[in-house]
């Protein structure tokens, strides 16, 4: 199987936002749908395609300027931005890329610590419920069950691991400065 790790995570995703789709919810469900879609289909490239415009998206609903998240899209907001962070993570994870895989699922954890602070009570709240969802995840690749532990033994699995209980390490640190 070959490895994605040549095409590398894009830290700037500028790439993406050049041509960055209209910023909802439908629009976010449709691309990660049609991204699945191409994943189940063995379309890798589509897929990954697809999947980074649906994160490009999520990333948008959460950061539109003079439009604060609704109180009712708070919890689906996050969610389509940890959604689409962890599908990129499965794609990157099963085509040979653990340390692009552990970024993304780094980057979604991180994401949401930090809208745990944010100033809409809504939005932090649904923060606070998603961050489970992120630890989660992080521990389950720790613990190679995402992949049925195959790719564990590998230096570079290892060394994603290693990424991922470093992001676990700091999370606690910055939700206690959260709170004070």
């Amino acid at each position: 199987m070959p490895s994605m790790e040549p095409d590398l995570y894009l830290h700037s995703h500028s790439a993406e936002r050049t041509a960055e789709p209209r910023a909802s919810l439908a629009t976010w469900e449709d691309l990660a749908q049609r991204a699945s879609a191409h994943q189940q289909q063995g379309r890798r490239l589509q897929a990954l395609q697809l999947f980074r415009q649906a994160l490009v998206v999520a990333e948008a609903l959460l950061r539109m300027p003079g439009q604060p998240v609704a109180d009712t899209q708070a919890h689906a907001c996050i969610a389509a931005l940890v959604v689409s962070h962890h599908n990129l993570a499965d794609l990157y994870l099963h085509s040979g890329a653990p340390a692009t895989a552990a970024q993304h699922l780094c980057d979604a954890h991180a994401s949401v610590l930090q809208l745990t602070t944010s100033d809409a009570p809504a939005l932090s709240t649904a923060a606070w419920r998603h961050l489970r969802e992120t630890r989660a995840a992080l521990l389950q690749f720790v613990r190679g069950e995402e992949d049925g532990g195959t790719s564990a033994a590998t230096p570079t699995a290892i060394a994603a691991c290693d990424q991922a209980l470093q992001c676990l390490a700091i999370v606690p640190l910055l939700a206690r400065r959260s709170l004070h």
